[in-house]
């Protein structure tokens, strides 16, 4: 058997998973956020509280109202540091017992945990498994989730709670849990007071033959036609043709985002412009001229291209129409519609589902995904993107499958087709 990288959790081959079960990350999650808190509210709030009483003073009352309202913005940390508190005391001696001992690539990677909340066996809980590809600068370490599935987890009452019981496949292809790659387990759950919310470190190794779990929970993802879960993205049927609409605005937060940081690359090249506007009368202000308009160029320039993209983030919307004979894509942006264009599914060569981006870090990261369909001739097709999560992108490959015949592949970050499918017929529990 392989052995298990120094970066990942010993095991305790007799016992299912470490001695007493493999513990969450909530207490070093909870000191960093402490930490974050305390030093960006101390100093960002003490001087908005300086400026309003005067110790400090601006060239500009704009620069006062940013000052103060950065400082006003800050005390949301400690409020969220108290809420994180309140969860890591109801959950923290939480524990993870893995069945098999270790995730198996090709295998599964199951478990059970048991949470301390009475009458919370009607509660909606899911249970996601990540693979992150970890990179290091500096002091910073960087998870960028590579694969991710969600399952739902078995519920069994207990005498003081309810225990969880899961099973997730694994695709042989994904790297194991070492100093380049980190594999963990979320787990949550909508709970009265504070949500369950834990997150737990796990090893996962190759083994020959892949190791099974005795433990497997009902797939998220129901294989029905009802439409698509959330306001991003819906479904419908007409006419035999299977119908993907994906809203206008559904990646608007991004797409501020992008606009925002576009604006001040705009002011900081027309600010250093107009400086640098004085004249060419001595050869200092020459070269400080030349330097800020070269300045102007170069930041007027990504500003514009981060403005357009943002903008067009924010107000773009995709319709597609699939049946197996065709597939038609209708792009709109706002309130205009673009032209419709549609090609013979017979010419597409292949689809892919791959991630594009993702909000957050490691096991709470959201991923987002785009999908896509390649012709023979190589031109693309835009089949979707702003897909937010691993249940919504499983539903629309789901439905393109249906309507056209054609296989889709999910790509891992490394650009390697995964066929483990949420979808995939349920092993039945042998207990």
């Amino acid at each position: 058997m392989p052995s298990i990288s120094r970066s990942a959790p010993s095991v305790d081959r007799a016992g299912g998973g470490r001695r007493g079960g493999i513990r969450s990350t909530a207490t070093r999650d909870l000191r960093a956020i402490w930490t974050g808190a305390i030093l960006t509210t101390g100093t960002l709030g003490t001087i908005g509280v300086l400026v309003l009483l005067g110790p400090i003073e601006t060239p500009s009352v704009w620069w006062d109202r940013i000052l103060v309202g950065m400082g006003a913005l800050s005390l949301f940390l400690p409020v969220r540091a108290v809420r994180e508190t309140l969860r890591w005391r109801r959950f923290r001696d939480v524990v993870l017992q893995l069945d098999p001992v270790e995730g198996s690539l090709g295998g599964d990677l199951g478990g059970g945990v048991v949470v301390p909340a009475r009458g919370a066996h009607e509660a909606s809980f899911r249970v996601f498994a990540v693979c992150a590809d970890v990179s290091e600068s500096g002091d910073s370490t960087t998870r960028r989730v590579i694969w991710t599935r969600e399952v739902r987890p078995r519920v069994d009452r207990g005498a003081n709670g309810v225990r969880l019981g899961f099973a997730v496949p694994l695709p042989p292809d994904l790297p194991p849990s070492g100093d380049t790659h980190d594999w963990s387990v979320r787990v949550v759950g909508e709970l009265p007071g504070a949500d369950l919310d834990l997150t737990f470190p796990v090893p996962v190794a190759r083994h020959e033959p892949p190791l099974s779990s005795s433990r497997h929970g009902t797939p998220v993802l129901p294989m029905d036609e009802e439409d698509l879960p959330g306001r991003d993205v819906s479904v419908t049927h007409s006419a035999g043709a299977t119908i993907l609409r994906y809203r206008t605005g559904r990646t608007a937060g991004s797409g501020f985002a992008l606009v925002i940081f576009g604006a001040v690359f705009l002011a900081s090249g027309g600010f250093a412009g107009r400086s640098a506007i004085s004249g060419f009368g001595s050869v200092f202000e020459a070269v400080f001229s030349l330097v800020g308009l070269l300045f102007l160029g170069l930041f007027g320039l990504v500003g514009v291209a981060l403005v357009a993209f943002g903008t067009w983030r924010i107000a773009n919307g995709l319709r597609v129409d699939a049946t197996p004979r065709t597939i038609r894509v209708t792009r709109r942006f706002a309130l205009l519609f673009g032209r419709s264009r549609e090609w013979p599914t017979e010419e597409v060569e292949r689809i892919e589902a791959v991630p594009v981006g993702q909000s957050g870090d490691g096991a709470r990261a959201t991923v987002e995904y785009a999908v896509r369909g390649t012709t023979r001739n190589g031109p693309r097709i835009p089949l979707g993107d702003g897909i937010r999560g691993p249940f919504r992108m499983e539903r629309v490959v789901t439905h393109l499958e249906r309507a056209t015949g054609l296989p889709v592949e999910v790509l891992t970050g490394g650009a390697r087709p995964s066929r483990c499918r949420v979808g995939e017929p349920r092993r039945e529990d042998p207990g």
